[in-house]
């Protein structure tokens, strides 16, 4: 898994009938991928520094995915549906959370 290859197929779920659009994608224990149209509940107790996130992504061993009891969390900034879909996502650095 990489954050890429989470955000894709999250951006996939806009091209199929009928469209969900996940607004909020996170990667966890370097592989886990999980999206979500609303802020992840229950919010995070805290957040924390990109440095908690230790594992390395599954797909990419440059690349920090997450930890134990971490996640990545990347949030989209706009997405807009015409015909096909497209999507925009932030391009902010991600930030590690409290799972």
């Amino acid at each position: 898994m990489t954050p890429d290859l989470c955000i894709s197929s999250a951006l996939a779920r806009l091209s199929v009938t009928p469209a969900t659009i996940y607004a909020y994608v996170g990667i966890e224990y370097g592989r886990e991928c999980y999206t979500g149209s609303v802020a992840p509940t229950p919010e995070p107790m805290s957040l924390a520094s990109t440095k908690m996130c230790t594992m390395t992504c599954a797909g990419d061993r440059n690349r920090r995915c997450g930890g134990p009891n971490r996640y990545n969390l990347w949030v989209a900034t706009s997405a807009t549906i015409m015909g096909t879909a497209s999507s925009q996502r932030a391009s902010a650095p991600a930030v590690s959370t409290v799972a």
